[in-house]
């Protein structure tokens, strides 16, 4: 299975608290989600946003998407809203399981917000042929944070390897690598999955910016 090399993680074990590992230049316009998946395969992630679109949409009009879209379309536009994301998933998940996870957030019990989320990020993971670790101490871990009254939601998405954060956005040319992580905002919620190992993309991401890149200095409270 692909993993860090030794040279690659004396390279990451030797970032400076305080200090971030990254290369400069043009946006490369990458969402967090495409490369935290894939490695950064383009828009190799973005369906699952849909994925949670059409789990959320259940909530109802406590929904503040959904009532948005009520107040100014009416029932019409929020099947018509449906019905985009429905059209967006398939191919990808079975839309009847979508469904099924819409029932089960509005059965209550163990099928909080928590939990649905997670589930939909555990699979989206297994889809995206990644391995989750459910044996061993983990070196790897995705992670993805939301504000919480957000619902079914998904929000940053990034890697932790080896304790370091490894994350992008999209008006940044490339990876920023760095530690410690500042705590979530307390109104946010986390999802942070084990894995196995990461594909060979992401380790070649990460050794270019631990080769070629340079420091700067980690922003009061993270980069995101």
């Amino acid at each position: 299975m692909p993993a860090l090399s030794a040279a690659d993680l004396l390279l990451l074990q030797g970032i400076p608290p305080g200090q971030t590992r990254t290369v400069n230049g043009a946006a490369r316009n990458e969402a967090c989600r495409n490369f935290a998946l894939t490695g950064g395969i383009t828009n190799g992630g973005d369906w699952v946003a849909y994925q949670f679109g059409l789990v959320n949409l259940g909530r109802g009009d406590d929904n503040p998407l959904v009532a948005a879209i009520r107040a100014e379309g009416g029932d019409q536009a929020v099947d018509q809203l449906v019905q985009n994301s429905r059209d967006q998933v398939a191919g990808y998940w079975d839309r009847r399981w979508s469904d099924r996870q819409r029932t089960k957030l509005g059965q209550g019990g163990k099928y909080t917000i928590q939990y649905i989320t997670e589930k939909i990020i555990r699979r989206a993971v297994e889809r995206c042929g990644l391995t989750i670790e459910n044996g061993h101490a983990p070196n790897y871990y995705l992670c993805m944070h939301w504000p919480t009254d957000d619902g079914v939601a998904e929000e940053h998405w990034w890697l932790e390897v080896y304790g370091y954060t490894v994350e992008i956005i999209p008006s940044w040319h490339d990876l920023k690598i760095y530690s410690p992580r500042s705590a979530d905002p307390g109104h946010y919620s986390q999802v942070r999955v084990p894995l196995r190992s990461l594909h060979q993309r992401h380790l070649n991401r990460i050794h270019h910016v631990l080769a070629n890149g340079q420091y700067v200095a980690t922003p009061v409270g993270g980069w995101s």
